[in-house]
């Protein structure tokens, strides 16, 4: 399955600052075809931050360096590379997401984690996030530790008006009814597993394409 921003709640879609983290069991390629296709798309300034396990860290950056195509620089990058930090195209920067500020907010942070908790302090506050990771165990582990409310497992952007979605971190875009503390939603709707959970006072929407191999 590939990046399509076509979607019903497009511009509410544009709203995101979502997290990519990239698991060590994760499809690469998959997954750096989905960041550099949103990146040449009119979405590409959904993604704030990209999280990569260090074990694949060095394959998984050259194959954004020959995927993404060369575009404007972004404001923020040469300052940031001046200072001594690696850029991957022209937004991309391997840097501390703490170095992002409002003047350079079109700035894409990369960063490297070695175990799942460091991987989950880096995203503690995501509000979205796209998880690539083959192991539903630790896919699991990762998405309650988060208190993110929207997650797409091995893929991105697909959404369903039967089902919440945070547009913005303050807006939920859902048609459905569900009263908080019942038991979850799961449904399959074309070929995607659509899951809702209701945890710390909060919704958790995941979402699973079928086709998606996991191990234990």
């Amino acid at each position: 399955m590939s990046y399509n921003s076509k979607t019903k709640f497009e511009t509410k879609l544009r709203k995101l600052c979502s997290t990519f983290i990239i698991t060590e069991t994760a499809d690469i390629e998959t997954a750096s075809d989905f960041i550099a296709a949103i990146l040449q798309s009119d979405d590409h300034e959904i993604i704030s931050l990209i999280i990569v396990q260090e074990s694949i860290n060095e394959k998984f950056k050259t194959l954004l360096c020959n995927k993404i195509k060369p575009s404007k620089e972004v404001e923020g990058v040469k300052m940031l590379s001046e200072k001594g930090f690696e850029v991957i195209g022209n937004r991309i920067v391997v840097c501390p997401h703490t170095m992002i500020s409002n003047e350079n907010s079109s700035v894409i942070s990369y960063e490297v984690y070695r175990t799942i908790k460091e991987g989950i302090a880096l995203a503690k506050n995501a509000t979205s996030v796209s998880l690539w990771c083959t192991n539903i165990s630790s896919a699991y582990e990762i998405i309650h530790s988060i208190n993110a409310t929207q997650f797409w497992l091995n893929s991105f952007g697909i959404i369903n008006e039967k089902f919440p979605f945070l547009s913005n971190g303050k807006e939920i875009v859902w048609n459905g009814k569900k009263e908080e503390g019942t038991s979850a939603l799961s449904e399959v709707i074309d070929s995607v597993f659509y899951q809702t959970l209701f945890q710390n006072e909060k919704f958790k929407t995941i979402v699973i394409p079928f086709g998606e191999i996991f191990a234990n």
